[in-house]
């Protein structure tokens, strides 16, 4: 059984950015994970921004070839404080994708590091998130089934270079093993809950009932349907270790 405390819904009014538009605009676009993060109040203590640092993979775009990266998204939580920027870019440490970077026109640097953050282009649309069980890449508008086989040519072609491997150890597409355990959901409750209209978990709470869920902790986690990248899209998980599982038992 899993309860989880529901802290705010996700989804977009966006219009739609043509890859060309984001490729033309991107003076680096690489694939890469997010490896760590760490937010930040900004001058005027006003909104706090994330920096996220990226380990680069491959370099489809650009005449630098670093084997890390670090850009700025909007919101994040500082102490008891939180800003959350809706329909804007988001990431979470472990996710894997292709980001359309350029200069960060503000100058804002990482206050950890002290390096110079990158914007994404057109945030959201700016990251195509891999679901590498699946071999798929999403944003908002795109999805792409087979990333070798029709994403790589995309940005080949829309970045008229090279692509660069950094790591060639890394292949994007991991299927996930055969194993034993059956995980079974026998119910949800409650059948309708509210995201982002409490933060009060002892009334907002969804609990999924079932069995084979395992222990808490590794990979463990509940997978939503992220709507802003589409349905049936790379999934947002909660981690069984984050701070909105109340509990996680295995019947």
């Amino acid at each position: 059984m899993v309860t989880a405390a529901l802290q705010q819904a996700k989804g977009f009014a966006l219009y739609r950015v043509d890859n060309k538009e984001k490729a033309d605009n991107a003076t680096l676009i690489v694939e890469g994970k997010v490896i760590s993060q760490n937010s930040f109040w900004n001058a005027a203590h006003t909104m706090i921004y994330t920096a996220n640092k990226v380990q680069v993979y491959k370099v489809f775009k650009g005449t630098i070839l670093p084997t890390t990266i670090e850009f700025m998204t909007y919101g994040g939580t500082v102490g008891n404080e939180n800003i959350h920027a809706s329909d804007l870019l988001e990431t979470q440490v472990g996710q894997v994708g292709v980001f359309f970077c350029y200069p960060n026109v503000k100058q804002i640097t990482n206050p950890q590091s002290g390096i110079l953050l990158y914007d994404i282009y057109a945030s959201a649309q700016g990251f195509f998130s891999y679901n590498m069980l699946n071999n798929t890449a999403n944003d908002p508008f795109n999805r792409f089934e087979g990333i070798e086989q029709s994403l790589y040519p995309l940005l080949q072609t829309l970045s008229q270079q090279p692509v660069r491997v950094i790591d060639p150890s890394f292949v994007p597409y991991v299927p996930q093993a055969r194993t034993e355990r059956t995980i079974f959901i026998s119910s949800f409750t409650p059948m309708v809950v509210n995201a982002g209209a409490s933060e009060d978990p002892t009334n907002n709470l969804l609990t999924i009932n079932g069995q084979g869920f395992g222990t808490p902790g590794g990979t463990a986690a509940v997978l939503f349907d992220d709507a802003n990248d589409g349905n049936g899209g790379t999934p947002w998980a909660v981690s069984s270790t984050s701070n909105q599982i109340v509990s996680w038992t295995d019947n």
